[in-house]
């Protein structure tokens, strides 16, 4: 049958511990034990309760204070009978059979909030922090500003001996943000339990000491508080996190609960206006950073198209890492911004790092961020791509291109590590889904020592493929009639392209896919004067011959192309090569890499 045990001793509470036939039960001061005792005596793995054949029985694991039952030190498995009383260091425990003896009825948990409204009443000084906390909150320089003046203001109000905030995450991922006081951060850990409960009800859990009302499948370090309080913080239907609120010796009052309520209100109102303002100001960039109006919808019929969007949906759907493959071209961060719309993540922020434009020695402060006065320049605060995607996506683009030691930071964030701001002491765990592209053989970079084993195979949890547009040339009439219809909106002219154009564009190879497409249509429509746009007017190679004197079929003439929008986007920039970069979508050294081989190309 089943058992239970009841923690009697050394202010652990008195506790009511089911026990469930089929598994044991770890007993110690470690907080990974089953039953955490705080006794100075206890090991930190003491003994084990067990169940076999023969019935329910104990176990010392070699302590250095040893484990008596009934008064006699176990030197080998011993049996347990009703009502046999434990020694666990200087921790005293009773042991009986059958269900759990009844609680007090004068302590109905969980209590819901509403019933308690109408049974408080605020003293000034409550109301006072009150009035600060939410008067300050919105002005907090930074989310995690904010919710550590909620603890504190918690921990102010509420007699606690822990304060905890956890931000919810992927479903099956919690994520311990802080805690509080910074002493509790290593020594306690905020129940899973707990949170699962709230996030089931969406509504306050008030423990008041009752193990049993949670339908524990086996007991946690939540066993060493003798009273808990969890409330959610909601953005409208969406769980974006939970106020975790720990006591020992004492239960909380309603007074207690209604106070934790309205500071996670207020803190869940404050948290969603930075998410949106984060996701607003990403947004605001990439529109900028667009060379050309270039729809965020994947345009093509094809069944190569059509798989396409089969597998975004799954991946979108699946909230794993993603990794991306293809062609310079294809479409990679279109990709990347479909997952993210159709993901539950989509009202955060979707953010882009571009590996290939970072430098080793810059790698942490820009993933990480750094703090005033952290090193040389550093002339004020910066947030890193770490937290400017808080609650979204960050899009690794060109994930290939990492340096060594960037890979390396990087695995540590991919593996749930907390991370370090640059010149900061406190450890921040940013709550973000990755979606990682590349152009690169990244198994061949593993083979020859350029890219990390470990952080290959962490990325590779889902992978799309982008098909290049040579596999799929049935899409480009369709590419070409919408591509041309934003520059008809553009422009205003009347722009039309004659079926032979349609067919020549069809017959190329495509190096450089989508974009290269559109730019041939952008130089032809740039210097075309009238409106119809024909074989002549597009910007090709001249047709080479074999040596058999046979025509070979037409190949677009990239580097013709990027010198051709180059000088547009230095034009249009006035010479700004910062603002000329932004309108080509690439980083200020790549336009400057192409500057210098159009000017040594030049006879």
């Amino acid at each position: 049958m089943d058992a239970y045990v009841l923690i009697v001793g050394n202010g652990n509470g008195d506790q009511p511990i089911v026990l469930k036939r089929g598994r044991s039960y770890g007993i110690g001061r470690h907080r990974d034990n089953d039953i955490v005792l705080r006794g100075r005596h206890v090991s930190r793995h003491h003994a084990v309760i067990f169940h076999d054949e023969d019935g329910w029985k104990i176990r010392d694991n070699g302590s250095a204070n040893g484990t008596l039952v009934n008064g006699e030190r176990v030197t080998e498995p011993c049996p347990l009978t009703d009502r046999a009383t434990i020694i666990v260091g200087d921790v005293e425990l009773e042991f009986g059979l059958g269900n759990a003896p009844p609680r007090n009825p004068a302590l109905q948990t969980p209590t819901d909030s509403c019933e308690i409204l109408q049974t408080v009443a605020f003293r000034p000084d409550a109301l006072d922090a009150l009035y600060r906390f939410m008067s300050g909150v919105m002005k907090a320089p930074q989310p995690r500003d904010a919710i550590i003046s909620a603890l504190e203001t918690i921990h102010r109000l509420v007699p606690a001996e822990v304060v905890g905030f956890l931000g919810l995450g992927l479903e099956d991922e919690l994520l311990p943000r802080i805690v509080l006081p910074e002493s509790a951060r290593r020594e306690y850990r905020l129940s899973k339990r707990l949170t699962a409960q709230v996030r089931e009800s969406r509504r306050s859990i008030w423990l008041r000491s009752d193990r049993a009302t949670l339908e524990l499948d086996h007991p946690e370090s939540l066993v060493g508080f003798e009273d808990a309080i969890c409330v959610p913080l909601l953005s409208g239907d969406a769980l974006i996190g939970a106020l975790h609120v720990y006591q020992q010796g004492r239960n909380f009052q309603p007074l207690d609960l209604r106070l934790c309520e309205i500071v996670a209100t207020h803190l869940a109102s404050a948290l969603r206006l930075w998410r949106m303002l984060a996701q607003y100001e990403e947004e605001n960039l990439r529109l900028r950073r667009q060379a050309t109006p270039i729809s965020q919808d994947l345009i093509g019929s094809s069944r190569a198209m059509q798989q396409l969007r089969e597998r975004i949906a799954r991946a979108a759907k699946d909230l794993s890492t993603v990794l991306i493959l293809g062609e310079t071209g294809v479409g990679k961060e279109l990709v990347a911004t479909a997952i993210h719309r159709l993901s539950p993540r989509r009202d955060g922020p979707l953010v882009t790092m571009n590996c290939g434009g970072l430098t080793p020695e810059l790698v942490q402060s820009a993933l990480c961020g750094h703090r005033r006065g952290g090193f040389t320049g550093a002339d004020s605060d910066k947030k890193g791509y770490l937290l400017r995607a808080d609650g979204g996506v960050l899009f690794l683009d060109e994930i290939g291109e990492l340096p060594e030691v960037g890979q390396r930071h990087f695995l540590r964030v991919l593996e749930g590590q907390p991370f370090t701001p640059v010149g900061a002491d406190e450890e921040i765990t940013a709550d973000v889904r990755f979606i990682a592209a590349t152009n690169r053989d990244l198994e061949q970079a593993v083979r020859e020592n350029r890219f990390r084993e470990d952080l290959y195979y962490r990325l590779n949890r889902v992978q799309i493929r982008v098909p290049p547009l040579r596999e799929r040339r049935e899409d480009i009439p369709e590419l070409v009639h919408y591509y041309l219809g934003r520059l008809q909106a553009a422009t205003g002219r009347s722009l039309r392209i004659t079926p032979q154009a349609v067919s020549r564009l069809q017959e190329c190879h495509w190096p450089g896919n989508v974009r290269q497409l559109f730019g041939v249509l952008d130089s032809a429509c740039c210097f075309l004067e009238g409106d119809v746009l024909d074989v002549e007017h597009l910007c090709m190679e001249r047709e080479r011959r074999s040596s058999g004197g046979s025509a070979t079929l037409p190949t677009c003439n990239l580097e013709e192309l990027r010198r051709l929008a180059v000088a547009q986007a230095m034009a249009e920039a006035k010479g700004n090569a910062t603002r000329a970069a932004q309108l080509l979508g690439v980083s200020r050294s790549t336009l400057l890499s192409w500057r210098n081989r159009t000017a040594d190309e030049q006879p």
